[in-house]
């Protein structure tokens, strides 16, 4: 049988032999240290990019999501790119991430849920394999959920105004929801920064590809949060199903109970357009979102890792 071999290379123009021009200008935008590239027989199976550097000298490294369709070839970049980090540093490993949150990460260890709704995590189903297999552990778990959808009582909360998002004003309402988002997810785990007009893109994109409802709270004159939500019909066979996407409320204005009122408020809203199910997204266990669905009930249907491994 012949053997995998791979290749362990900078980010330059060279690697455009191995990658498109996509692949290219993303690792570029990322900043990723290195690229391993898996060949078998001379044909490319597939790539990962690791990143060491920039991290304000922790010892942390990153291992970027496995472009590769092959169990064999991903185990063999997975192992490949440990053995780089750990010739270069010693680092703990948080995988599949590249550099933060703002772009794919996380595998999907499984789900009940019949499609998949935007933003979630597509992988192989063997993905979560590769990794256990090459001895890294569970970091990190995030959740999705799924509830009936009934209407709630709005908490009444002196001085706060929750009103729909502009679409005619759309380039300075992400403005808005981009001031708010660098605030309330700073103290998120492996947050990094984004520049405001990469932010707006981002955001512009899917607002085109969803159509979402998007809700902002106003505390006092001042903008404090923000829900984005948007109907997934293709989730849930017996009823049309509908998903908070995105929550954010800045630090200092949690305690006042505003994510609760804008979940109230858009499920409301959306129980009379005929929706009976609602799925919380992509939910770090460890934060405020987390805890609204607790709160405010919750089924698991997905599960979600992001893996770590000392080196």
């Amino acid at each position: 049988m012949d053997s995998i071999e791979l290749e362990i290379v900078n980010i330059d123009n060279k690697i455009t032999k191995y990658v498109d021009e996509k692949r290219y200008a993303f690792l570029r935008f990322k900043k990723a240290d290195k690229l391993v590239i898996a060949i078998k027989n001379k044909i490319v199976l597939g790539n990962v990019a690791i990143y060491y550097k920039g991290f304000n000298g922790k010892n942390i490294a990153m291992i970027g999501i496995i472009h590769c369709p092959d169990k064999e070839g991903a185990l063999s970049l997975l192992e490949g790119a440990v053995q780089e980090l750990q010739r270069i540093g010693h680092f703990k490993i948080v995988a599949p991430i590249d550099r933060d949150t703002w772009s794919d990460y996380r595998v999907k260890e499984s789900s009940l849920l019949e499609k998949p709704f935007y933003g979630e995590p597509s992988n192989f189903p063997w993905m979560c394999e590769v990794f256990k297999e090459s001895g890294f552990s569970v970091g990190y778990r995030y959740i999705s959920t799924l509830d009936p959808l009934i209407k709630k009582d709005v908490p009444s909360i002196e001085g706060l105004n929750i009103r729909r998002l502009e679409e005619i004003d759309l380039e300075q309402e992400l403005n808005r929801i981009y001031d708010i988002s660098i605030e309330a997810f700073c103290d998120n785990v492996f947050y990094g920064n984004i520049e405001r007009e990469i932010f707006i893109n981002n955001y512009k994109k899917m607002y085109e590809a969803l159509k979402p409802d998007v809700l902002i709270a106003e505390y006092n004159g001042e903008e404090v949060g923000f829900l984005i939500g948007y109907g997934s019909e293709d989730c849930k066979k017996e009823g049309k199903t509908y998903v908070f996407k995105t929550i954010a409320v800045k630090k200092d204005f949690r305690k006042l109970k505003i994510g609760g009122a804008m979940v109230s408020t858009l499920g409301n809203l959306v129980y009379d357009l005929g929706y009976k199910f609602i799925i919380g997204g992509l939910i770090y266990s460890e934060n405020v979102s987390y805890k609204l669905t607790k709160k405010y009930g919750g089924m698991i249907v997905s599960e979600y890792s992001l893996y770590q491994k000392m080196v």
